[in-house]
């Protein structure tokens, strides 16, 4: 039992640490890019970007993800980590039609089904 616990943990060691080695790659494709973006465009999405303007430096997060409130919407967290000048994180709500149109766009949390 021990030894096997063991192993569990070298392979969970191993693990963390090949996710630490990623982080320096994963900061070149973001400096070359200025984005990185996982999922679909229209539904599900993890977005990465850097913001560098006169004023204000940093990186932002946006997390969208679908939601059901009657008609297609989505919601949109963002989140901002600045070095240079102040960012609001900020709740967008989308609602979609069945011809992708938007119908209805909220400054805040989408509405409980």
């Amino acid at each position: 039992m021990r030894k096997w616990l063991l192993r569990v943990g070298y392979a969970l060691a191993a693990i963390v640490w090949l996710l630490v080695m990623t982080l320096p790659v994963l900061a070149v494709v973001l400096s070359m890019q200025r984005e990185i973006a996982i999922g679909d465009a229209s539904r599900r999405q993890l977005r990465i970007f850097l913001i560098q303007e006169r004023e204000s430096e940093g990186i932002s997060v946006q997390w969208t993800r679908a939601v059901s409130a009657g008609e297609h919407c989505t919601q949109s967290n963002v989140y901002y980590l600045m070095w240079k000048g102040a960012g609001d994180n900020a709740t967008f709500c989308q609602c979609y039609d069945a011809t992708g149109a938007v119908t209805s766009s909220m400054q805040q949390a989408c509405p409980p089904p």
